[in-house]
């Protein structure tokens, strides 16, 4: 990503002044008051400052490079999909050609392709391939995203993978174009996930033309249908995702810090610590508790909360609180990641009689129920990751703080949900209802994305050949996320400097 610095100053300076203008709409004490609205002035100058100086940045088109395809990939063997003869294959995997918001739409906005009544990824799939055009998202259903908006790109896929598209993906012409000027697939697979639950330091370093490999929820988006660009012309319908990956790796080829270093390959992986369900509740004590107290998704339960307004008194607002699956994943799963240097320079006579080495460093840390396992044959790097969801002890959920929208606010301030949703039956009805209610109360979490990447216990600069079990993971349990780490392979002319692993 390019303004790596700058893109996260703006988006530090955001979350804390959203979490200002939260303490303000909670704060009824006049000096209290006081004290928060010149607080929020002065970091809406900071933050009017900070953008300048983004857009400052943006301005200069950075040179992008297709990192090698090598680098970073995957062993795995998905699942076989669906019956994908059908043009519309998509839309008969969710039952219905309605976006999920009407009467007649699917439940769930996500639905899986293998599984499309459970929110659990059991059966996860595997990609690899790049990341292309890397961003927050413009707009998002607030109800469904207590952590904030999504981090999202384009995933242009490896040859292997294109079975996990289904014929809306390819309705993005700008994104298909990008992926062609860096040479890489236009085979675009979307990937979206809770942009407050990715590391700050893991998402300040993707950036546009990386490696990218992954395994996670894959899912027909039936937020969007994309109808026929023209009369007669094939109707793209609903497009596929991995929505959101369970663990994710991206990879780039950096300088080498070694004064014999020929070229350094430099991946980073995280977890989700949180999966956001799609249904809701009204009891705030069980939110945290899969199968209790569950109100159904939203479209339902935003009908029986607008009939309660309407028909009995018995609630003072429409309330739509997202109820928080009680695991980040379920089942046991072994992912197999290989990580390679770049390849060397065109060898010289020295070279070859004296051939290059390989070089490891990396420092992983996990919760209990999660293990990793370096290895290398001298040539490749191999990292196998465990996750056990009998072993796995999920994380506390953090506190949680209530926001009150209005239908006003939301199709203003979301310009994509509201292109797709505004002029829906329910929208139209609760846009009524709101005139003498104070609109709909749901949730937000405080980000999780803080900093992960450590070097304290890490294996550093060590031969390759002896890497010791065990070596370079800590079991954490006071960090969200079941999986972070980094790992940094180079070939080196020589062995000497390398410290011991044992």
């Amino acid at each position: 990503m390019a303004c790596e610095q700058e893109q996260v100053t703006v988006a530090t300076l955001t979350a804390q002044l959203h979490d200002l203008m939260i303490g303000l709409s909670h704060t009824t004490r006049g000096g209290a008051r006081l004290q928060l609205q010149l607080d929020i002035k002065e970091l809406n100058g900071e933050l009017k400052v900070a953008k300048a100086a983004l857009a400052r940045c943006l301005a200069i088109p950075p040179v992008i490079v297709a990192a090698p395809a090598n680098i970073l990939e995957i062993q795995v063997v998905n699942p076989a999909p669906p019956d994908q003869s059908a043009a519309d294959w998509a839309a008969r995997v969710v039952g219905s050609s309605d976006t999920f918001l009407s009467k007649t739409g699917p439940v769930f906005e996500w639905t899986q392709v293998l599984d499309p009544g459970n929110e659990y990824d059991d059966d996860t799939v595997g990609a690899a391939g790049w990341v292309i055009m890397p961003g927050q998202s413009g707009g998002d259903l607030e109800f469904a995203h207590p952590w904030g908006n999504d981090f999202e790109f384009s995933l242009a896929l490896d040859p292997a993978y294109k079975t996990l598209l289904a014929p809306g993906n390819g309705v993005d012409v700008r994104e298909a174009a990008r992926a062609r000027q860096l040479g890489v697939p236009d085979a675009l697979l979307g990937v979206e996930v809770d942009g407050g639950l990715v590391p700050g330091d893991i998402l300040g370093s993707i950036r546009e033309g990386d490696r990218v490999a992954m395994f996670g929820r894959w899912i027909v988006d039936t937020g969007h249908f994309h109808p026929a660009p023209s009369p007669g012309a094939p109707v793209p319908g609903f497009r596929t995702e991995i929505h959101p990956p369970l663990l994710m790796a991206t990879a780039n080829v950096h300088k080498s810090t070694r004064p014999d270093g020929i070229g350094l390959t430099r991946a980073v992986f995280t977890s989700r610590p949180f999966l956001v369900g799609q249904t809701y509740t009204t009891n705030r004590d069980t939110i945290y508790q899969d199968g209790v107290d569950d109100d159904g998704a939203l479209f339902a339960h935003l009908t029986s909360e607008i009939g309660k307004v309407t028909t009995i008194v018995r609630s003072s607002g429409v309330e739509a609180h997202p109820k928080i699956k009680t695991n980040p994943f379920r089942g046991a799963h072994l992912f197999h990641f290989i990580v390679r240097p770049p390849p060397p320079p065109v060898q010289s006579a020295i070279m070859v009689t004296v051939p290059p080495v390989l070089s490891i460093s990396f420092n992983f840390t996990v919760r209990t129920g999660c293990v990793v396992q370096v290895s290398s044959d001298g040539h490749v790097v191999n990292v196998f990751i465990s996750m056990n969801g009998t072993a796995y002890k999920p994380p506390q959920l953090p506190p949680r703080t209530e926001i009150n929208i209005s239908t006003q606010q939301l199709i203003k301030q979301n310009t994509d949900v509201a292109g797709a949703i505004a002029d829906l039956p329910w929208i139209t009805k609760l846009a009524g209802l709101l005139g003498s209610l104070d609109g709909v109360t749901t949730d937000t979490y405080p980000n999780q994305n803080n900093l992960v990447l450590r070097t304290s216990g890490a294996v550093l600069n060590a031969s390759a050949l002896g890497i010791h079990p065990g070596l370079g993971m800590m079991t954490i349990d006071s960090q969200p996320y079941p999986v972070t780490g980094w790992l940094e392979v180079e070939w080196v002319k020589s062995s000497q400097g390398f410290n011991a692993t044992a």
